[in-house]
């Protein structure tokens, strides 16, 4: 392969002009497979190298930017001991987030995307056990589901399938500060 350069693109006029900035250059197969942003400055990417053998094990390259996609910085490149391509980035503040694979990688950051640790507190059973979407709800809790439409709920004590439940009352809800100005949380059970 001849080297080739990975380009985002940012628009600042709701489309009608287009910016391109190119932010890797590469001699392999890379490719890119999912972004998230946290607000209008703050995103990462990831991008996945496939091995020779398969195309769906390799290496996971994750990029983040501070200035809206003008420039990025590579805060990873490794292969997991599950190596399987990420396939969902998502944080739930500066601090805080988590990548999720289709065959059972999950990676969390808890520094801001710099440095990056597996989780194989789940062991997926297939490739219908995990797939691409991810709902973060709390720095320590996140839920995804497989293409059966399953639920899991993962927290501290790991993986845990979700059921339907109806919700009887609220009466045990808790709202603070009260009284409130601005903002409010709801503390619900």
């Amino acid at each position: 392969y001849s080297p080739r350069v990975f380009n985002f693109c940012r628009s600042d006029d709701l489309g009608a002009t287009w910016k391109n900035y190119p932010f890797y250059i590469y001699n392999k197969k890379e490719t890119a497979n999912t972004e998230f942003f946290l607000n209008s400055e703050i995103g990462w990417i990831a991008l996945f190298r496939p091995d020779t053998i398969s195309p769906i094990i390799g290496e996971n390259i994750i990029f983040k930017t501070t200035d809206g996609g003008k420039t990025w910085e590579e805060k990873l490149d490794k292969r997991f001991d599950d190596p399987h391509m990420i396939m969902n980035i998502g944080f739930k503040d500066l601090s805080n987030g988590i990548c999720t694979s289709r065959f059972g990688l999950f990676i969390y950051s808890t520094d801001g995307g710099d440095n990056w640790i597996a989780d194989s507190s789940f062991i997926a059973k297939d490739n219908y056990d995990i797939v691409n979407y991810l709902a973060i709800t709390t720095s320590k809790r996140f839920l995804t589901c497989n293409l059966q439409g399953k639920v899991f709920m993962y927290d501290e004590d790991g993986f845990t399938s979700v059921e339907e439940k109806q919700t009887e009352n609220f009466s045990n809800a808790q709202v603070f500060p009260n009284p409130a100005t601005n903002q409010i949380e709801f503390k619900l059970q």
